[in-house]
């Protein structure tokens, strides 16, 4: 379905659905947007916000909290073209690469480690890094995003203009990336694997993998 837009809220605090939310909620113009929450603190904001059950207030946004079976999340994955990924930050960007593994078109933040996995032919970059920049998640000393209604809308309006066979085309391009960086990753563990197994490293052998 290349029409709706999903964004799964799972344990992270660095989702920004609560920004997704708020864009939604001046725009009932937009497409459906799927939404699946999983910590309760933010279902109790959602629901506080928008209403409750028969008390739900935005009528182009399928809501539900609660943990979300294995089967139902691919489900959902792979149904779903348009993923919303607006971190702040990212440890190692599982979230984003199952977008990607699925052939997503995938909305993310315009700051590393986000923009390294998406680029402006695979997907929609939006934010910007956060002033306070030193401020990070844990130990990562990476910067975080700043993401805004603003930014939301700009990008979600972005997609809407594109037709179904861009966002089909810029989806195929986000998997074959995946794959790409998918076979760099394996390649590079086979050969420190074989390194080690040698009891040395082989400097030669990891040379193409180093940075």
């Amino acid at each position: 379905d290349w029409t709706s837009f999903l964004h799964l809220a799972g344990w992270s605090p660095f989702k920004n659905t609560r920004v997704i939310l708020q864009a939604w909620a001046q725009h009932p113009e937009w497409p459906q947007l799927v939404l699946r929450v999983i910590k309760a603190d933010l279902c109790a904001w959602i629901e506080t916000q928008f209403g409750a059950q028969d008390a739900w207030r935005l009528q182009n946004v399928d809501y539900a909290c609660g943990s979300v079976p294995a089967e139902e999340k691919d489900r959902l994955q792979n149904q779903i073209g348009l993923h919303l990924c607006p971190s702040e930050t990212e440890g190692f960007g599982h979230y984003i690469n199952e977008a990607r593994s699925v052939g997503a078109l995938i909305l993310t933040s315009n700051v590393a480690p986000m923009n390294e996995l998406v680029d402006a032919k695979s997907g929609v970059l939006v934010g910007e890094p956060h002033p306070w920049w030193w401020q990070t998640k844990g130990d990562l000393f990476m910067p975080l995003a700043q993401v805004d209604v603003a930014d939301i809308e700009q990008g979600v309006e972005q997609i809407l203009l594109l037709s179904v066979a861009e966002r089909q085309r810029m989806g195929r391009r986000a998997r074959a990336k995946f794959l790409e960086d998918r076979a760099y990753f394996l390649n590079a563990m086979t050969a420190l694997e074989e390194s080690l197994c040698q009891d040395e490293i082989r400097i030669e052998k990891l040379q193409p993998y180093l940075y």
